[in-house]
């Protein structure tokens, strides 16, 4: 792998996995290392992170969940976000940042904290955040200073197509606009994610990163399998996205 010094800034990746509420300390692990040398091959420098915006699952569940709940209030009230999960993990980033583009990946309400977390690193930090990636978590609105940004959103369905994640049915992503008739109409995506990605998976909610049986499809791919490649084929929808605003 080269050095930070011997690679291009434009070559450099740095991936923020964001851990959701209550996760074991290497519940991501293998898919950072198979993301990071997913992206090396590619001919990145890949800098990866595990941070745990809410705590692991030795801190109090009960302080987790009401400080996630804080966080998740912003998008459905008019109140004063406390972003608490946002700000600890772009602390978090600061500290461990040596340039490149920002990833940030979260599970659960790591999702939430990932996308908190973009807005303030553009906003109070200028840096470049590139891709934004929830899976399995709740709604939330995606602010307009992030529409530069590719951002996707992961779920978990069964054969049928229905969700299996009950999670992934909190939050929303809607907004009050008005119609050409000026009346006011509620529109259920206003603030939705530019890509969302329903993952025929087996398993529900603890399950995204299972690579092994019983986790294994048909066909004989892990549901880890399905994240990867779902990753790679946003590379091809940022790649369009760019090629029209140019």
């Amino acid at each position: 792998m080269p050095s930070p010094s011997s690679t291009t800034p434009s070559r450099m990746l740095h991936v923020s996995f964001l851990a959701g509420v209550a996760t074991a300390p290497t519940f991501m692990k293998e898919f950072a290392e198979k993301l990071s040398q997913m992206y090396e091959a590619k001919g990145f420098h890949v800098m990866t992170q595990l941070l745990f915006p809410y705590g692991d699952w030795y801190t109090s569940l009960y302080r987790q969940l009401h400080e996630i709940r804080k966080d998740m209030l912003p998008f459905v009230r008019s109140v004063k976000p406390a972003w608490l999960g946002g700000r600890r993990s772009v602390s978090g980033i600061l500290e461990a940042y040596q340039g490149g583009a920002i990833w940030l990946v979260g599970h659960s309400g790591g999702g939430v904290a990932g996308v908190q977390a973009g807005e303030l690193l553009l906003r109070e930090h200028g840096l470049p955040v590139e891709r934004i990636i929830q899976i399995g978590s709740p709604r939330c609105a995606i602010p307009p200073s992030l529409e530069a940004s590719s951002t996707m959103y992961m779920y978990a369905v069964n054969g049928k197509g229905r969700r299996t994640d009950p999670i992934t049915r909190i939050g929303t992503w809607g907004g009050w606009e008005r119609s050409r008739s000026g009346v006011p109409v509620w529109n259920p995506y206003k603030y939705a994610p530019d890509r969302i990605v329903p993952l025929r998976l087996q398993g529900g909610h603890p399950d995204y990163f299972r690579s092994a049986d019983p986790y294994v499809d048909a066909e004989g791919r892990s549901n880890l399998e399905h994240i990867l490649r779902t990753v790679q084929e946003q590379d091809l929808v940022t790649e369009s996205k760019r090629h029209i605003e140019k």
